[in-house]
């Protein structure tokens, strides 16, 4: 009888042990996924910020807020990581000053934290309504800093065109695919 008590709880031991492998592997599974969709959205965010190294002006033709708001729509505090990680790497990318790089750092983090608070809604409206903020946050940042005031509203004005288009078009679908990771 202490053989079948003994193989027993052997049995229930490796029960125990693979339902506990098979948990940490679903969570593991989680975080991989998680962390390859920001990486894949930092990537193409700083890859779309290529065309700056070679142009004297930037039009605000790019992806990296874009996939900030929505991380943060649907991912919560993570979009905020994807947003400071984008800015540093799409600085990197475009060539930009230290200087510019920390500014666009602080304004995606800041619009990013405060839209991962509102959450998921209207994404075109709170998505171009959290453009409009960052955009603004820039522009009075770097007029202090003493850039053209009359270059920050032209990269506005592109930006905003620009984000419209996107949110319109993907803002939804990558909000409620970012939702299922």
């Amino acid at each position: 009888m202490s053989i079948d008590r003994n193989l027993a709880l052997a049995a229930s031991a490796a029960l125990l042990a693979s339902l506990l492998a098979g948990l940490l592997a679903f969570h593991y599974w989680e975080s991989v996924k998680l962390l390859a969709a920001g990486f894949a959205l930092v990537s193409i965010g700083a890859l779309s910020r290529y065309p700056e190294r070679f142009a004297r002006e930037s039009f605000g033709f790019e992806l990296g807020v874009f996939f900030a708001l929505c991380s943060s729509f649907a991912l919560g505090l993570f979009g905020v990581a994807v947003g400071a990680c984008y800015s540093i790497a799409a600085g990197w990318v475009a060539r930009e000053p230290p200087q510019d790089t920390l500014v666009g750092l602080l304004c995606i983090a800041l619009v990013s934290f405060l839209a991962a608070l509102v959450g998921p809604g209207d994404v075109l409206l709170y998505g171009l309504g959290f453009v409009f903020l960052y955009d603004l946050l820039c522009l009075g940042i770097y007029s202090f800093m003493g850039h053209s005031v009359f270059g920050g509203m032209k990269f506005m004005a592109g930006h905003m065109l620009w984000s419209y288009v996107v949110f319109s078009l993907w803002g939804e679908k990558l909000v409620a695919l970012l939702s299922n990771l």
